[in-house]
């Protein structure tokens, strides 16, 4: 957990500079580099909710204190998490497409690249990577076990009582949608 922790922070560091060099405002004025500064935004939050879901956890050794914290972090970080690493792949694809454009289409490139299309597109991604993992808010539930203690159970991932949804949606529709 604190090797992923060490590697989180030098990940969250370029991030930062990244987004704050490309958020200047002379380098806004390119279609790609206002895809970058939105692509080093949601790293950034990937990163940090990704340490809350994955290494955070395993720092920490009381079990009640583990179960309460898995509650919170897989209703509310996990999803938002994903909307995250949904964002980061789309704006990848958008930003390999505008350079396809600049490389392939040169002539084109100042009528399809501009920063306005890149906005939009950047909307059109961070809405549909919502609506898309809405859904995941949904896959776990919060309870309490025998001893009264706060704890995670499993809702829409459990597999005997939602078939449907785990092949459809976890699996064929992730396989589809994220490579």
């Amino acid at each position: 957990s604190i090797a992923i922790l060490s590697i989180v922070f030098l990940g969250c560091t370029g991030n930062v500079v990244s987004f704050t060099i490309f958020s200047r405002p002379h380098m806004r004025t390119s279609s790609v580099n206002v895809l970058l500064s939105f692509l080093s935004f949601v790293d950034f939050s990937l990163l940090l909710l990704a340490s809350l879901t994955f290494a955070i956890p395993g720092l920490v050794s009381d079990e009640g204190t583990y179960r309460k914290l898995m509650a919170y972090v897989l209703n509310y970080v996990y999803p938002v998490n994903l909307t995250m690493q949904t964002c980061s792949i789309w704006t990848m694809v958008m930003i390999t497409t505008e350079r396809w454009f600049a490389v392939c289409r040169p002539l084109q490139v100042r009528i399809w690249c501009t920063p306005r299309k890149s906005r939009m597109a950047i909307l059109i991604i961070f809405a549909s990577s919502i609506l898309y993992n809405f859904v995941r808010f949904f896959e776990y539930s919060m309870g309490y076990d025998e001893s009264g203690n706060l704890t995670y159970e499993r809702r829409l991932r459990d597999m005997d009582e939602y078939p449907v949804y785990h092949i459809g949606y976890f699996t064929v529709s992730y396989l589809i949608t994220h490579f």
